[in-house]
This record gives structure tokens, sequence and C-alpha cells, in this order.
């Protein structure tokens, strides 16, 4: 399970423990954060990611795995499908940007003056993530313990403006696009509800279903944290979608299957 652009893996806690009951689940901080264990160098461009996710394998003792990137991290897991297909037994795309992604003009703004945008990026958040939470959590106590949950996490990790847009610039070095045509394994495009991600638009990461042949879709309730809204229903699709591929993978019938969707 690899983050989203603010590269902390606590963010995606709750994700993490629902799909601890179907798998074991492997993730790490992207490099740069305290607890990745390796300074952040923008002049080495996207290479560590990929040697991270590589490394993470190595110290599980794990040589085959379903890659589920969130957001950037998406980016981070195609990328090294696509190179090491061998290792990728399924790729799981979260809210993930296109391979032709372009900023609209508040994240330019952000990008261009990452430390300055700060204060004003954190004051708006609530406005931005609250048509989510309420779609996605029907009542007022489910939407107050996600709020104060997920606040918690944000207090224990310290946030990087400038390590975000360093991270924006580094992928621009990479073709997604050559990527996506080196996929083989089946792929699973997850998103949230049409006009709710206020961060990658839901029609931009339907791209994939088309860039990558044979790739199916999962809309959750919510927007661009749509599986941090409704991590139960993620685990539990994801994994009926796993087990569906086993199947198939079984009686040497090859990969496919109609788009699937849950709320």
């Amino acid at each position: 399970m690899i983050p989203g652009v603010d590269g902390h893996c606590t963010w995606l806690e709750p994700v993490l423990a629902e799909l601890s009951r179907y798998f074991t689940v492997v993730t790490f901080s992207l490099w740069g954060e305290a607890d990745s264990g390796h300074r952040f160098d923008e002049s080495r461009g996207f290479e560590p990611h990929l040697a991270q996710v590589d490394e993470a394998m190595r110290h599980a003792g794990i040589e085959r795995a379903t890659l589920c990137g969130v957001s950037y991290g998406g980016w981070v897991a195609l990328s090294y499908a696509a190179r090491h297909p061998e290792r990728v037994d399924a790729l799981v795309l979260v809210s993930t940007p296109p391979p032709a992604f372009q900023p609209n003009r508040r994240q330019t703004r952000y990008l261009g003056a990452p430390l300055l945008s700060a204060p004003v990026f954190v004051l708006t958040a609530p406005g931005r993530v609250m048509p989510e939470i309420f779609d996605a959590l029907p009542t007022w106590r489910e939407r107050l313990r996600f709020g104060a949950g997920q606040l918690a996490r944000v207090a224990r990790t310290r946030i990087s403006p400038t390590r975000m847009a360093a991270r924006m610039r580094i992928a621009k070095s990479v073709d997604f696009f050559e990527a996506c045509t080196r996929i083989t394994m089946p792929t699973l495009v997850v998103t949230g509800q049409p006009g709710l991600d206020r961060v990658v638009p839901v029609e931009e990461t339907w791209k994939y279903l088309k860039l990558i042949q044979g790739s199916e879709s999962l809309r959750l309730r919510g927007g661009h944290v749509c599986t941090h809204m409704q991590p139960r229903t993620f685990a539990d699709a994801l994994a009926s979608w796993r087990r569906g591929k086993d199947r198939i993978d079984e009686r040497d019938s090859g990969a496919g299957g109609s788009p699937r969707s849950a709320a």
C-alpha cells in the first residue's frame, strides 16, 4: 500500500486495519519523511520511489504482491508494475491522477509557492472535504469519528508542502502513458463519486480504464479520500475482486470481466 503525495503511511491506518483482515499488508512512508529512513533529494528523480517498493517487499520476504497506490502513490505502483510485472499479481489505482495530469489554477498556486500557500491550503481544507464526508458517512457520529481520527493522524505527522511540490515536479519526468501499455496484470481503478473529488476529478482517473487493457472499476462513496471514509467497504470489495481473479487464474482463462461498483 503506497501513500499519496503527503508521503505518510500513518494517514492510511483505517484502510490498513481493514485490509489486514484479508491480506498481509506492507506499507511505508515515501522517501524524505522522517519514518522512511531516507533523506529527500529532488535531483534523484522518481527512481527512489521504486527502490522503496523493492526494499519493502524484500524486508517482508515477499516475492509477488498486489500493489495498491493512493493518489500520487498510484503513479508509483503503476511505474513499478510496468517495470517489474513478474513481481506484481495485481494493480490497484485509487484516485490516481491521469498520465497527463494538469493541476488546476488553485493547485498551480500551491505548487508554485508551497510555503506561502500552506496556511490557505489548511484553512480551506474543511470546505473541500466536507461534501465528501456528508456523502460517504450518513450519521453525525460517523462524521465526527472520522474527522477526529484523521485530525489526530495528521497531527502525529509533519506535513512538508515543499516536499509535496517537489514530488509533483519529479513525476513530470516519468512517461506514465508508456507504463500503461506494459501493464498485463489485473488492474482495478478505484474512485469516489463524480463531482466530489476536488483533487483529481473522477473522470480523469477513469482514463486508466481506456489506457490499461482489461482494467475494471470500483466506485465508492465520497471523493478523493473515499478509501479512508469507506475502509471496510473497500477492503471487502478488493478481497472479493482478488478472489475472483485467483479463480480465473486457476481456470487459466485469462483476466477480464465487467466493471464493479460498490457504495
